[in-house]
């Protein structure tokens, strides 16, 4: 399909783990597209079961959006450098992208993936190395 522009890809980043918890690619970006990712990212959560009922959501800082525009400049990092022919082969290549990032351990986060992260994994992970470098520290001696 020739000429159907640029499209805008927009992410819902949970603050604490880092996890993209929902996306979309659109050619526009509205206040609705904004609201659509928010209500995805709580839908998301509630299914995952980590939202049960009518939580506050977090005020927005700083912080947060500089951990957000790293995310961007890593996506951008990957999906920039290839030309895609159609909506759809974007958006499946978006999948695929935010899939791996998910799945990848980030130095912010002790090397440990933000899906570990959400998932409540991160202090069991951490442990086992602590108990791995132990015994390997030990086996040297």
């Amino acid at each position: 399909m020739d000429g159907w522009g640029y499209y805008k890809l927009i992410p819902g980043e949970d603050d604490f783990s880092r996890k993209i918890i929902a996306h979309d690619v659109r050619p526009d970006k509205t206040a609705f597209f904004l609201s659509d990712i928010l209500e995805m990212g709580l839908e998301n959560a509630r299914r995952e079961g980590y939202l049960t009922g009518n939580e506050p959501m977090p005020q927005h800082h700083p912080q947060g959006r500089g951990k957000i525009e790293r995310f961007n400049r890593r996506i951008k990092e990957k999906l920039c450098l290839v030309v895609y022919y159609s909506p759809d082969e974007l958006k499946r290549v978006v999948e695929e992208t935010i899939a791996t990032y998910n799945r990848t351990p980030l130095e912010s986060l002790d090397n440990v993936s933000p899906n570990d992260v959400y998932a409540g994994r991160k202090e069991a992970i951490l442990q086992r190395r602590k108990e791995k470098k132990r015994l390997t520290l030990e086996r040297r001696k």
